[in-house]
């Protein structure tokens, strides 16, 4: 890693290009380095070897304004990047390294073949896992980042700046996927996700993107992002994980007349067309009651319960209900 930082500082620095034969592939890269020098802001420094490795993860670096990340390719890494089948290396997360064992709740049922849990990932460890693996974590979502320029993504953005400490109670979080879970036992005793293995967001890459954009404002500190993960076996990850972001997707879209449905003037219609009876109309004595919906296919649910209930008083035959 040494040279790779004294390359850099060379390339950088002075042209040390020009003392290099101009046919040589090192030529035009140290040439091209030291022309963008000033407009480059992170660096990737990848070691390849033969050799076993005794780290698999270093901790980025800063330096005078630039971010410097290293990693190491050994031979144990290139061979489960040979034999994998995926024609890319899986994404592999050690919360031990980066945060610490991540609280979570088993929720997975015993019957099934998957098992899930529950967890809150903090926004600033979510924004580090991003930056550091960027679209590959989202190859299985239905859609990359909309920028900040819908209404939804405004609002993710707003919740993230000015109230930052609400964004778990206010947001819907993440679905993801992995082959495997490896977890450690807490003081408390409860359960933390030491590594995740596999890891794929397939609901909920626009929360993970903002709060990224976010990555620099101190407000990201109090942000915990509530995620769902579902483990599936290695040899069903094909079949299985893109039902998982096709279901998570597709969901009854919420309207904005269904969010103002609980405002307090409504509520309290709802309760007078409840309650007083509507007047008789023209000569006639008789009065008639009215139907407020408040919240939308409330009045459909109230026919289809009607209709069940009249249908039990007939034999269980349903019976029509009748609309005045």
């Amino acid at each position: 890693m040494r040279r790779l930082d004294g390359m850099w500082e060379r390339c950088r620095d002075r042209p040390y290009h020009e003392q290099l034969e101009e046919s040589s592939d090192a030529y035009d890269m140290a040439r091209h380095i030291h022309l963008v020098a000033s407009g480059i802001r992170r660096i990737r420094m990848v070691l390849v070897t033969d050799a076993l490795a005794a780290v698999e993860y270093i901790e980025p670096e800063e330096r005078d304004g630039l971010e410097i990340r290293r990693s190491i390719w050994d031979i144990a890494r290139l061979f489960r990047l040979e034999t994998s089948g995926h024609g890319r290396e899986a994404i592999s997360i050690d919360f031990t390294e980066r945060h610490g064992p991540l609280p979570c709740l088993p929720a997975g049922s015993v019957d099934a073949d998957y098992s899930a849990y529950l967890a809150a990932i903090p926004g600033r460890v979510l924004a580090d896992i991003y930056e550091e693996y960027g679209a590959r974590l989202l190859e299985l979502n239905v859609r990359s980042f909309l920028q900040a320029t819908n209404k939804v993504n405004r609002g993710i953005r707003d919740t993230l700046t000015r109230e930052p400490e609400r964004f778990l109670a206010y947001n819907n979080g993440i679905s993801a996927t992995a082959s495997e879970v490896e977890l450690v036992g807490l003081p408390d005793g409860g359960h933390g996700i030491s590594i995740i293995r596999d890891l794929q967001i397939v609901n909920g890459g626009q929360t993970t993107a903002s709060v990224h954009r976010l990555r620099g404002l101190e407000q990201l500190d109090h942000v915990l992002v509530q995620a769902k993960i579902t483990v599936i076996p290695p040899e069903r990850l094909d079949g299985v994980v893109p039902l998982i972001s096709r279901y998570a997707n597709s969901q009854n879209k919420v309207q904005e007349a269904d969010l103002s449905a609980n405002h307090p003037w409504h509520v309290e219609l709802e309760s007078l067309s409840r309650t007083v009876w509507a007047p008789a109309t023209g000569d006639t004595m008789r009065q008639t009651r009215w139907f407020y919906e408040r919240a939308r296919g409330s009045y459909r649910d109230a026919e289809s319960r009607e209709a069940a209930q009249l249908g039990a008083e007939h034999g269980g035959k349903p019976t029509p209900l009748v609309k005045r």
